[in-house]
């Protein structure tokens, strides 16, 4: 018996969010196709119906992740504000969940890739300014602003991730917290 219409694309699903999450907390060298299969429930075979290559699935687990994300936090909130969209990103919760932004938690590794993979971060990373300008719908804000607070959203949580002083990462979160919102409320 054939498999149904929806197959491929649930498949092609499950193997995105395990290459996202495995992605995200080892890196790409660190993952396999083997173990991102593994934890999909698929075989090896099955990814080659799916990815030309690692790089690719890489640069779309990626944007995978990052959508993931937005659409979490927006399905969370009233996507008029901004202030829970900053509370949620720069929180323990985001730095302990499975599937986190891509654009924190993989900003070293992205810059070792290749030119579709690092072209693919630029595009999100373009999507998180248009979509904190959409947040606030302020238009009194600049550019300029959301610039710097998409640095301290991403830098913090970068920062965060790779402390072990858990008093010292909450200090960095809550700074870049209040910082984010004198930037995007003044």
């Amino acid at each position: 018996m054939p498999y149904s219409s929806e197959h491929k694309p649930r498949t092609r699903e499950r193997i995105l969010t395990s290459a996202a999450k495995l992605f995200s907390h080892a890196g790409f060298e660190k993952v396999s196709i083997d173990q991102i299969m593994a934890d999909a429930g698929l075989t090896r075979g099955a990814f080659y119906s799916h990815f030309a290559d690692k790089s690719t699935l890489y640069a779309e687990a990626i944007q995978h992740a990052s959508q993931y994300r937005f659409k979490r936090y927006t399905q969370t909130f009233d996507p008029e504000q901004i202030t829970p969209f900053i509370e949620a990103y720069l929180s323990l919760t985001h730095l302990e969940t499975d599937i986190p932004c891509a654009l924190g938690f993989l900003i070293t590794d992205i810059s070792q890739r290749d030119e579709q993979v690092r072209a693919t971060y630029t595009q999100m990373y373009e999507r998180l300014l248009k979509n904190l300008a959409a947040l606030g719908q302020d238009k009194t804000r600049t550019k300029h602003q959301y610039l710097a607070a998409s640095v301290l959203l991403i830098g913090g949580v970068a920062l965060a991730r790779a402390l072990n002083n858990e008093v010292l990462v909450q200090e960095i979160l809550t700074a870049c917290k209040r910082v984010s919102h004198d930037l995007l409320n003044s």
